[in-house]
Parts: C-alpha cells; sequence; structure tokens
C-alpha cells in the first residue's frame, strides 16, 4: 500500500514540475518575442532596435535585468530542439522554422 501512495506522489509531483515547465517557457517565449523587437542594435551603439536610445526605450529598460537568463533559456531550449526534443521555444523562432521547413519532427 506504502508503494502505491508513494508512486502517486511521485507522479502527482512530476505533473506539477511538468505544468511548472510549461508556465515557465510560456513566459519567456512572451518576453522572446518583445526582445526581437528591442534589444540593443549592432549598427548604432547606445540604442534600441526600435530606434531610441536604450535608457529611453521602456521594452528594452523592462528586459535588462533578465536578459541574460532569457539568453541561456534560449540556448538550452536550441540545445533541446537540435537534439530532437521537446523544446519551450516560439514557433516563430528562426531556428524551429528553419527545421520545420526540413520537415523536422519534435518542431513545433
Amino acid at each position: 500500500m506504502r508503494a502505491w501512495f508513494d508512486s502517486n506522489a511521485i507522479t502527482a509531483a512530476n505533473v506539477q514540475v511538468q505544468r511548472s515547465y510549461k508556465s515557465r517557457n510560456h513566459a519567456l517565449r512572451a518576453l522572446w518575442d518583445v526582445d526581437r523587437l528591442h534589444h540593443d542594435d549592432e549598427k548604432r551603439h547606445g540604442c534600441c532596435t526600435c530606434g531610441e536610445k536604450d535608457e529611453a526605450c521602456p521594452e528594452w529598460s523592462a528586459l535588462e535585468p533578465v536578459r541574460d537568463m532569457l539568453y541561456r533559456w534560449e540556448e538550452k531550449e536550441l540545445g533541446r530542439l537540435e537534439d530532437g526534443l521537446d523544446h519551450g521555444l516560439p514557433r516563430n523562432h528562426p531556428r524551429v522554422i528553419a527545421l520545420r521547413n526540413q520537415g523536422a519532427r519534435h518542431v513545433r
């Protein structure tokens, strides 16, 4: 009987972990979409890609404290994508689109 309860507790914990990952990925996909439009402009030092100065762009400023974490998440998810695993990247990510166009599996 104890093994059955332990098994159910482990299953419930795993379900909760998966929900947490999905929730986190959902939030990070939204941040990634904003970052696509508001990040450092490589051609204009100190400017956001939207054309504003970095400090004057509210989106750039809001993302700056989490940008490194966002890019680490993206790199980890790219690795999962390349390995053919489920990933949390957005459907409009360039690598997801490229692999989808190649007919790869596990690409949403």
